[in-house]
Parts: structure tokens; C-alpha cells; sequence
């Protein structure tokens, strides 16, 4: 800064005022990290539930698959059988 000129009264409001102003900057930096620091939670709150979620659906798929695999046998077993004597019944007559 240029001091040339100035009485000792204006030289130290120019020296308040860049300090203001260099604080005040730290205050909205400091500000301004808490709000991405949230924002990060939050993001990372909305991944966990998504993943617990997406988890979950996966088990519940898994396990309508083992059920439909085991339905599906059960009915071939059944068809199976009622072929047998089905055969049965024609080689008997």
C-alpha cells in the first residue's frame, strides 16, 4: 500500500479495513467448507441407504429364484410321474 500523504488516523483504517477484509474471507471459507462437508454427509448417508436397499432387493431376489428353481423341479418331478404311469396304464391295457 501507499502510505504517501496519509495522516497517521487514515493509515491505520486502511490497515483495519484489509484486516476486515482478510477475515471476513476467512469466515466464508470456513463457511463455505461446512457446507460442502455437509453436503458430502448427506451424499454419503443417501449412498448407504441406497446400497442397504439395493442389498436388500438382491436377497429377496435370490431368494424367489431358489423357490422358483425348486417349484419348477417339483413340477417336473410331478410331470414326470404322471407320465410314468401314464405309460404305465398303456402297457398294462
Amino acid at each position: 500500500m501507499v502510505f504517501r500523504g496519509l495522516s497517521v488516523d487514515e493509515i491505520k483504517q486502511k490497515a483495519q479495513s484489509s484486516f476486515d477484509t482478510v477475515e471476513q474471507r476467512k469466515r466464508d471459507a470456513a463457511k463455505t467448507v461446512a457446507a460442502q462437508q455437509a453436503t458430502r454427509d448427506a451424499v454419503g448417508a443417501k449412498m448407504q441407504r441406497l446400497k442397504a436397499l439395493r442389498e436388500a432387493k438382491e436377497a429377496v431376489d435370490a431368494q424367489l429364484a431358489i423357490e422358483q428353481a425348486a417349484a419348477k423341479k417339483a413340477a417336473g418331478a410331478d410331470k414326470a410321474k404322471a407320465a410314468r404311469k401314464a405309460k404305465a396304464k398303456v402297457v398294462a391295457a
